[in-house]
């Protein structure tokens, strides 16, 4: 029987498994073993890592895959180390950075888990109405969402949804503490999501959120250093037909663009966080958000249409799907 995590009972629900059998690769992924990321304890030093990537070859005579997609590993410097220990040929590694060119090694590309699992869950704002104007909303308060919330913050209006959620601040700066001072915040009681209250069946949940119920829609991507992943908040936004400002993550549009999606480049441009922030607060000033959508709306149905394409889903992973037969064939 094939497990969908090496040594790890997690379901086949949003598994790298279910992905392979979404494109139909079923047959591939037969000779792969997924080795989870938090199995590989890499915080503490690769050779733990090392010992489990030999052991589930050996194990069950498949290709290991290291997913390191879902969050922001330093995945060079990792896949480094694992080369000095390993032969390149007898693994894989998954990076979430949607780039295949900054992974040029035999062993590593892109794998785009994010958009594989919005696939499968549930659009809820698919042909639903647009009724409230510009969404913000933040599950985890990291510092530069904090910025932003404060800033727009006198230029919030009833019919916006903005919510930033409470997150522990300990080791964090003088600054950063006084900023989650009001936080959880949110600018109608009813769309506060916080973590801590996730069994509330009267709360929404960001499956199903308002904020994708919005015109205008703020991503609020991690930023961490060059990397850009690219995680439910992007495909979300672009899924539920909204106008979508990318914010955190520098080069974002310029990306995106690459891959075929048309940006608002007006007020979502290539620039870092802390420039976006003016203009994104200049949105908030403005009272023809509804003439604005309506006069961009074939532009918000591209984007929608395209990133709920099987086929977009495929661009994204042939790269992965490439390497992976290569290493496979000259085994």
């Amino acid at each position: 029987m094939l497990e969908n995590y090496y040594r790890l009972n997690y379901g086949y629900h949003h598994s790298h498994r279910q992905h392979f059998d979404y494109l139909g690769l079923g047959n591939l992924a037969k000779q792969l073993t997924f080795l989870f990321d938090t199995s590989l304890d890499l915080h503490n030093g690769i050779d733990h890592a090392v010992n489990v990537i030999r052991n589930s070859a050996k194990d069950t005579s498949r290709l290991p895959v290291v997913c390191l997609d879902l969050n922001p590993y330093n995945v060079k410097s990792i896949l480094e180390k694992l080369n000095q220990h390993l032969d390149p040929c007898t693994f894989f590694v998954f990076h979430s950075d949607i780039r295949a060119e900054i992974s040029n090694a035999i062993n590593v590309a892109p794998w785009p888990s994010w958009l594989c699992n919005q696939h499968h869950e549930t659009n809820y704002q698919i042909d639903q109405p647009k009724i409230y104007r510009i969404s913000f909303l933040s599950g985890v308060a990291r510092y530069h969402r904090i910025k932003l919330m404060h800033a727009v913050r006198p230029w919030i209006q009833h019919n916006d949804v903005v919510v930033v959620n409470r997150f522990a601040s300990h080791m964090l700066s003088a600054e950063y503490k006084n900023l989650l001072l009001d936080l959880p915040y949110s600018n109608r009681p009813e769309f506060i999501d916080n973590e801590q209250n996730v069994n509330n069946a009267n709360q929404p949940s960001h499956n199903n959120h308002p904020a994708y119920a919005a015109k205008v829609n703020i991503t609020g991507e991690t930023v961490s250093g060059d990397q850009v992943l690219f995680s439910e908040k992007t495909w979300k936004s672009y899924r539920s037909g909204c106008l979508t400002v990318n914010f955190g993550i520098t080069n974002a549009p310029a990306v995106l663009e690459k891959f075929g999606i048309e940006i608002w480049h007006e007020y979502d441009k290539s620039v870092d966080w802390q420039h976006k922030i003016d203009k994104i607060t200049e949105l908030f000033q403005r009272d023809d958000i509804d003439s604005i959508y309506d006069k961009l709306t074939p532009m918000v149905k591209h984007n929608q249409n395209l990133v709920s394409s099987k086929d977009f889903v495929k661009m994204l992973a042939t790269p992965a799907i490439e390497k992976i037969s290569n290493l496979l064939q000259s085994k």
